[in-house]
């Protein structure tokens, strides 16, 4: 298997922590905490389409990437990490929980490598205690 890729949606977020800079944040720390080794800074891109606000960014790791894709109006934070490297998926997850406040996570993993790549569902789907 070449990596894991893991892809999660959080749901009702507190659009006052999906700013740039909240987004800067994430891709900075989440790699560090799963022991990940970034090669240089977040790139961000900031705009809106058809009055939506969007906020992207991507950081290259020395073991692939980490990507966020964020919606304020909607409260919704669209984080993925693709690593040839094992990482801990809980604590991926407990960050993207705090980090954006979120209510709800949603989450994926796809194994990936040449003719071993395969897709499971839905693995976890996290709701913040009340």
């Amino acid at each position: 298997m070449l990596g894991v890729h893991w892809v999660a949606d959080a749901l009702g977020c507190d659009p006052v922590r999906l700013t740039p800079d909240g987004v800067r944040a994430a891709l900075i720390e989440l790699p560090l905490r799963l022991k990940l080794r970034p090669i240089g800074d977040p790139q961000l891109s900031a705009h809106e389409h058809d009055g939506v606000r969007t906020i992207a960014g991507v950081v290259l790791l020395a073991e692939s990437h980490a990507s966020c894709h964020c919606f304020p109006t909607d409260g919704a934070a669209h984080v993925d990490i693709f690593s040839c490297r094992p990482f801990e998926l809980e604590a991926a997850r407990r960050f993207i929980l705090r980090h954006f406040g979120a209510a709800e996570l949603r989450d994926s993993v796809l194994d990936r490598g040449g003719s071993e790549s395969r897709h499971r569902g839905p693995i976890a789907e996290l709701k913040r205690a009340r």
